[in-house]
């Protein structure tokens, strides 16, 4: 008997394509969903993307104006800054005006005060000895009078001998000093040529008649013209430095009208009010009680 080999069954040509057809069909819906997974997975890594885009973009913004209002508020900083800058300048003008203004004010109060003071202390002066006065001027009367050393001039107390009171006495001697060759406060006299005596009393004077209160000083209106400078510089020098008179220093003597009561016997011709009419070169200087 013949050998039964292996029988091997082949697929018909309709099975092997409808296998075929399986397996094609399993691999088009893998692959579908291979490319439906994918499509997803673009489409989130789109979404993401968009997303943050969309948060980056919105991100940016934010940023911008977040810049945006602190360059604006740096700004009013800085314009707030200019202006308190200007207000501490415009404070610092009118405080140094202010402080100027009490320094200017400051010194004009002293200056007052000190002017003040010079008043009072003159004041109190005046009513004090004529010769501390005559003392404190010499120097300043002595430079403007020592050009004319020389002139001739007289020197007289109004009263009797021995009746003068101490002050016109120490009047008296200061005059002497400044006019002569004596020293006073600390400098030499002028250098006049003061007539003998020195000292002269003369009567008809003093405040009940109207003549010899004060200083006076007197000069022919007919003096030369060194006399009559002499006479103004003796005079304005004296107003200065003394009590205000209402003598007017020099005094013109009319020389006519001196020797016309000379000849009636109403005057005597040695009164210092009267002999400078009889001499255009000589001065004269009456001394009387303090006014």
């Amino acid at each position: 008997m013949a050998a039964i080999g292996r029988i091997t069954m082949s697929p018909s040509p309709d099975e092997g394509k409808g296998t075929r057809m399986g397996d094609l069909w399993n691999s088009s819906e893998k692959l579908a969903l291979l490319i439906a997974a994918a499509n997803w997975g673009i489409a989130l890594t789109l979404l993401t993307a968009f997303a943050c885009t969309v948060v980056t973009i919105k991100a940016g913004g934010r940023k911008d104006e977040i810049a945006d209002a602190e360059s604006l508020e740096k700004k009013a900083q800085i314009a707030q800054l200019g202006k308190d800058t200007e207000q501490l300048k415009s404070g610092n003008i009118q405080l140094r005006i202010d402080l100027e203004t009490e320094k200017q004010n400051t010194a004009r109060f002293q200056v007052e005060a000190e002017t003040a003071r010079l008043a009072l202390e003159r004041e109190v002066q005046k009513q004090g000895p004529r010769a501390k006065l005559l003392v404190s001027a010499a120097p300043g009367l002595v430079k403007q009078l020592e050009p004319f050393a020389g002139q001739r001039v007289g020197l007289f107390v109004c009263g009797e001998q021995g009746a003068a009171d101490q002050e016109t006495i120490d009047s008296w001697a200061a005059i002497a000093n400044i006019l002569g060759t004596g020293t006073v406060a600390g400098v030499a006299g002028a250098k006049w040529d003061i007539l003998s005596p020195n000292l002269g009393f003369t009567q008809g004077c003093g405040a009940a008649k109207g003549l010899g209160q004060g200083i006076m000083v007197f000069v022919s209106k007919h003096a030369s013209r060194r006399t009559m400078e002499a006479a103004d510089l003796l005079g304005s020098g004296l107003s200065v430095a003394l009590p205000a008179s209402r003598n007017k220093m020099p005094r013109l003597i009319d020389p006519d009208f001196t020797k016309l009561t000379i000849d009636r016997g109403l005057q005597d011709r040695s009164a210092p009010w009267v002999s400078v009419g009889l001499d255009p070169d000589l001065i004269t200087v009456l001394i009387g009680a303090h006014p």
